[in-house]
């Protein structure tokens, strides 16, 4: 499926294969096609050790792999998501800080060895973790949807003849090994966000697999036999922390109001007289950048050059922190914005760095599972099972899906299609559970509607 925003070509645009294709070859074109571009492009800011806060030496000492060692102990003692909530309380915020120059955004410190080290070792069970992933991998079944998810300036071919609507469309290895190749085809260049659809009986009027993706196993082995394939310990683990994991992103980027944070991961910076606070810029549909810029100027003193690196990253993350320090100090620079911008202000919020440190773990754990259910067919119905859990404390049965499909106003940018980009890697690669999230998204729409 890709998205709208690929370079336009006229209907009359046809590519016949004359020469061999390949996807060195079809890079080679691209690359050329972009060079005018690529020549033009500014080069990103050197970062020096002066951009960089110090690493404390509890950072530096902490060892991961004993922490996930002491997670499997506390999984037998039914202690531990309260265990890892009082480990992310303590070294999150301590992971996740801002740079010095406010302008060049979050900087991760130790976040690997510390947060997601340990969570492999007891996902897997053991510390050699490499050894574990290999011999999960040999239980899945040969993938027959591809489902590739399309990077800025990637090409996308869709074949005039096969079909159904213009936005289906195949990566380049699924074409050079499909029968498309040898039809009336058309190639586009992706702005990102799409993915390929070979495999998808419902985006092809015929061949619909590729050389790559046919089926071979035996169609009709039961859903359950994917999952069988795991050892049981491996599926309670795996169950487990996909449930505290997708809880805790989701409960923290689809919030209203950051006191609604389980008091657990609160520290000591939370509330009351302190030097950690965030004014959080956000992102909207209505003023110009020369409009941010200017305003920008006057709340928080800033040069143009780096009001302009405010707004462009607003513009891409969809939110950006302008000003850290006291509340008093934080609330100066909000009220002058908002005052600048009477008639549709724009939207700032003030945070505790620690939240703001929070909400940027609850996205790396969203690219985190993203890459754990790509490692198994098993863990990926295992995951979809959880999405389709109820939400913890609701007043309403609703399911994790549904809060995010009812709470995207609250998400920015980059928060949205990370959460985007999880439904397709789980739902959209399994024709079972791509119907049944079509089902839930067609019964939230109507009750949006029905809200209007």
């Amino acid at each position: 499926m890709d998205d709208i925003d690929s370079i336009e070509m006229s209907d009359d645009d046809e590519f016949i294969l004359d020469v061999e294709l390949t996807e060195a070859s079809v890079q080679d074109a691209i690359n050329m096609a972009l060079a005018d571009e690529e020549s033009n492009s500014t080069q990103p800011a050197v970062t020096t050790n002066m951009d960089i806060p110090p690493v404390s030496d509890e950072l530096l000492n902490f060892d991961g792999n004993q922490f996930g060692e002491d997670l499997l102990k506390y999984f037998e003692k039914d202690t531990f998501e309260k265990v890892l909530f009082e480990h992310w309380k303590q070294y999150v915020p301590q992971c996740y800080v801002y740079y010095n120059q406010l302008t060049k955004g979050v900087y991760e410190q130790q976040v690997q060895e510390i947060l997601i080290r340990p969570l492999d070792i007891f996902l897997y069970g053991t510390i050699d973790t490499e050894e574990a992933i290999k011999t999960i991998r040999s239980f899945n079944k040969r993938p027959t949807v591809c489902g590739r998810l399309f990077k800025s300036e990637e090409p996308t071919y869709f074949c005039r003849d096969c079909c159904v609507d213009p936005t289906c469309v195949l990566c380049t290895d699924c074409f050079v090994q499909s029968e498309h190749r040898n039809h009336r085809y058309k190639m586009n260049i992706s702005a990102g966000g799409g993915y390929c659809d070979c495999g998808d009986s419902e985006a092809w009027k015929q061949y619909v697999h590729c050389n790559i993706h046919a089926p071979q196993d035996d169609p009709n082995e039961s859903s359950d036999a994917v999952l069988n394939r795991l050892p049981a310990d491996l599926r309670l683990r795996a169950k487990t922390l996909f449930q505290i994991l997708l809880r805790f992103s989701i409960r923290l980027l689809c919030i209203e109001n950051y006191q609604q944070t389980p008091n657990e991961l609160k520290n000591e910076f939370w509330d009351g007289d302190h030097k950690h606070y965030a004014t959080m810029l956000f992102n909207d549909e209505i003023h110009t950048y020369d409009q941010v810029i200017n305003i920008l100027s006057r709340a928080i003193q800033c040069s143009k050059s780096q009001g302009h690196e405010y707004a462009s990253l607003v513009d891409r993350e969809g939110r950006t922190v302008i000003r850290i320090g006291t509340h008093e100090y934080c609330q100066e620079a909000k009220q002058t914005i908002q005052a600048r911008t009477d008639d549709t202000p724009l939207k700032c919020e003030i945070y505790p760095c620690s939240f703001v440190s929070l909400q940027c773990f609850a996205q790396k754990i969203l690219h985190y599972l993203q890459d754990i259910i790509a490692i198994s067919d098993g863990f990926r119905r295992i995951f979809c099972e959880c999405e389709m859990d109820c939400c913890d404390n609701s007043a309403k049965e609703i399911t994790l899906t549904e809060k995010v499909l009812l709470g995207e106003n609250m998400l920015w940018k980059s928060a949205r299609s990370a959460l985007h980009q999880l439904f397709i890697n789980s739902f959209f690669m399994d024709a079972e559970w791509k119907k049944t999230f079509a089902i839930l998204y067609m019964k939230v729409s109507v009750c949006l509607f029905l809200l209007l």
